[in-house]
């Protein structure tokens, strides 16, 4: 009878095919979510108040106070992380976060006063 333990090198799904290629559930089905949940703006605008929303829920006994000034700097986040996207696309090339940074040195606009707009939020 084989050990019952799991290591973290058995922790993805595969099958073979072919006796010999190896395919990797994980990257097929499980891909898309990963990208998901490792992308900036998800995390800042979807998974991190979900999990607040979630706490505060737990915490007060499952009474939640809506404080509409929150929301307010929320909404500014993230326009403020689309202008600032836009425009960093518009003048500096390249494309949307990190994977393919700019392609000329952005200095103006908002760039002129921080190298990060995020900062400011």
């Amino acid at each position: 009878m084989q050990n019952s333990r799991l290591s973290t090198k058995h922790l993805s799904l595969t099958l073979k095919i072919n006796n010999e290629e190896r395919y990797d559930l994980m990257l097929t089905y499980f891909q898309p979510i990963v990208r998901f949940l490792k992308a900036t703006p998800n995390l800042s605008f979807i998974i991190y108040p979900l999990i607040v929303l979630s706490w505060e829920f737990i915490v007060r006994d499952g009474k939640l106070v809506f404080e509409s000034y929150y929301l307010c700097l929320m909404v500014w986040g993230y326009g403020q992380y689309r202008f600032c996207g836009k425009y960093r696309i518009k003048i500096g090339g390249g494309g949307p976060g990190l994977e393919k940074p700019p392609e000329r040195l952005v200095t103006s606009g908002i760039y002129g006063y921080t190298r990060n707009p995020m900062y400011l939020v």
